[in-house]
């Protein structure tokens, strides 16, 4: 009887781990069809439009691993950046924006790029 709840209460650990990595999997993808969307107004060729969402892809992912880090990890297991201090926290978030920016600046043209930085990023921002 007690192998049979350790077996229930071990299957029920993998699903959540499985269902926690699905879900942050799908909110990189929702963020990345939400900055694509803004892009149609670009009307990019379909090669810029798969090396933007790559851009893209890496940066929200890089973004999940800095708030994961942040908030400790989940099981006993993992190694995290448990209490990391602000200034470390935004030095890997700017570093991520700078590459993510050097990226697009490369696959973009000078104009797309200017309607990135004036019209596009400033509208993706969080209005608090």
């Amino acid at each position: 009887m007690k192998t049979k709840a350790i077996l229930l209460a071990f299957v029920f650990f993998l699903i959540g781990g499985v269902t926690y990595a699905q879900a942050s999997k799908r909110n990189v993808e929702s963020k990345v069809a939400t900055v694509m969307d803004k892009f149609e107004a670009l009307k990019l060729d379909k090669a810029t439009t798969e090396t933007v969402t790559d851009i893209f892809t890496d940066f929200y992912t890089a973004q999940d691993k800095i708030r994961d880090n942040i908030q400790g990890p989940s099981t006993t297991l993992a190694q995290g950046f448990a209490r990391q201090d602000y200034q470390s926290v935004r030095k890997q978030n700017e570093k991520i924006i700078d590459d993510r920016d050097k990226r697009l600046k490369k696959a973009l043209t000078a104009d797309q790029y200017k309607k990135w930085t004036d019209e596009i990023e400033p509208s993706l921002r969080s209005k608090k």
